[in-house]
């Protein structure tokens, strides 16, 4: 078995939902945040079978489409209470699109 973690814009869920009920892919969906630009993304678990992987990621690259977009380039303050945060530079990032892991599964159940 295995076990795909799929990590994508918000903008991408919809289409991407669509098109896993259309092709019968079952998932389940978590509200994340992403760590260098804070944020919100959407992270799908899918567990398939290892002959499923091309079909999910295929259904995964058609759905998720990344663009670019200006962003803040945060720097840290260390040693201070909590987490400072404070805007240095802007530069142009790559957002959208979809990560995806394939993990290897001992077993997957269902109860």
């Amino acid at each position: 078995m295995k076990l795909l973690i799929i990590i994508t814009h918000q903008k991408n869920t919809k289409q991407l939902e669509e098109e896993f009920i259309k092709q019968k892919v079952q998932f389940t969906k978590m509200e994340t945040m992403g760590g260098f630009l804070r944020k919100k993304n959407y992270t799908y678990l899918v567990g398939t079978e290892p002959k499923n992987v091309d079909k999910v990621t295929k259904i995964t690259r058609r759905a998720c489409h990344s663009q670019e977009e200006i962003a803040e380039t945060p720097w840290f303050v260390e040693g201070q209470p909590g987490e400072v945060v404070i805007p240095e530079s802007q530069t142009k990032v790559k957002v959208g699109g979809a990560t995806i892991f394939v993990v290897e599964t001992d077993k997957i159940e269902k109860i």
